[in-house]
């Protein structure tokens, strides 16, 4: 059977009466479970304490819970996994942290219980963020897309350290979102094994055929996710990509995950005015707004961001423009022309343009040209029903 991401049209339908336009329960539960100094932390040894190289005021279950949270918001199966967690020295394993699997049990077949032990070795600077939320210790969200034989998928989602505190620590955020990946599916398994036996992970979701993400062990072998087997660099913060969403998905047969649209420029699952106003600073060339993966920020990236404009995270569903936002936009009219202009000058040439009305605006509209079937683009299966430690 064919699985399917949830669609930005038929999100809250099945959840709620559509009328409503109620958010639907995130389904997927991680049960976090700290573990303090003295006690068993399960399968693996006694936990300790803290250590004393430690930046940041935040504490290790706020950030955990905040990773269980992004992970919670991504998968929506109706699923419960516990994963304890706590202080451990886990040199040789890992200077940073490691996950050890318990238990599997259901149908289909996925690990239910696991353990997560972050390094008190005090080899490594690490930094607890104390708003891990909304990261305003971090700069921008930089973004990027590869294609592995399906069409254009994203596999990065960095941001920046500001916070001195952040600068050259790892940020645990990013370690237990990763860790977290382990314990929904990228473990050492049977059900894992048999999914990894030629090297990759093979997603069957509609609209993802042809799409094969290479493995190094049990890690993705693409330098940029969440998931990734190749370092990041010291103090970015690393979040969860759409590639982990599918190579996890696809490891425990998850059938119901929500992808964020490319127009959430700034990266909080959110497609509103502050998108908007990240599109006018790429336009002036600060940062990147490029919703319709074409390499460029431009006009044709502001009217995808106008289409999905509403789009929540926790819905999955769009709303109406609130005035004051229509008024807003009206004012930046001058430099939506601006961009689209650039946009043609870029295709045609400083003085030839399109000689017919099928121009780059006709049909589906520029972000289908690519290729790009996929949740970022508004065309085709995927985004209707088909989605380091």
């Amino acid at each position: 059977m064919m699985r399917r991401s949830i669609s930005l049209r038929f999100a809250a339908i099945g959840c709620v009466a559509w009328l409503a336009f109620a958010p639907c329960a995130r389904a997927l539960t991680i049960v976090d479970r700290y573990v303090p100094a003295g006690e068993e932390l399960a399968g693996i040894g006694v936990a300790g304490e803290a250590p004393q190289l430690v930046s940041g005021a935040g504490t290790l279950p706020s950030v955990f819970r905040a990773a269980a949270y992004y992970w919670e918001r991504a998968i929506r199966d109706d699923f419960t996994v516990t994963v304890h967690f706590g202080w451990f020295p886990t040199i040789p394993v890992s200077p940073i942290a490691f996950h050890q699997g318990i238990a599997i049990a259901g149908t289909p077949v996925r690990q239910v219980e696991g353990s997560i032990a972050f390094s008190n070795d005090g080899v490594l600077p690490l930094y607890l963020d104390p708003t891990p939320l909304e990261d305003v210790e971090f700069g921008p969200q930089a973004v990027a897309h590869a294609d592995f034989g399906g069409g254009p998928i994203n596999i990065l989602r960095d941001r920046p350290p500001l916070a001195a505190e952040a600068v050259d620590s790892v940020d645990l955020l990013s370690t237990a979102i990763h860790e977290l990946g382990h314990a929904l599916g990228l473990v050492g398994w049977p059900y894992f094994t048999a999914e990894a036996a030629d090297g990759a992970i093979n997603p069957t979701m509609e609209g993802y055929a042809g799409t094969a993400i290479p493995l190094m062990g049990t890690h993705l072998r693409v330098a940029g996710p969440a998931m990734s087997g190749f370092s990041r660099p010291m103090g970015t913060r690393r979040m969860i990509t759409d590639l982990d969403v599918l190579a996890v998905s696809q490891a425990s047969q998850f059938e119901e995950f929500l992808l964020p649209p490319a127009s959430d420029f700034d990266g909080d699952w959110n497609v509103d005015a502050q998108d908007l106003l990240h599109w006018t600073s790429a336009v002036d060339g600060e940062v990147t707004a490029d919703a319709n993966l074409d390499g460029v920020s431009d006009g044709a990236d502001f009217l995808v961001w106008q289409r999905q404009f509403g789009w929540d995270g926790a819905a999955g569903v769009a709303s109406v423009p609130e005035p004051s936002l229509i008024a807003m936009t009206v004012g930046l009219l001058p430099l939506l022309g601006r961009g689209l202009l650039e946009q043609r000058r870029r295709r045609y040439g400083p003085t030839h343009g399109p000689r017919t009305g099928n121009g780059a605006y006709s049909g589906q509209g520029s972000d289908c040209r690519h290729g790009a079937r996929g949740p970022h683009s508004g065309c085709g299966k995927r985004h209707g029903i088909g989605f380091a430690q």
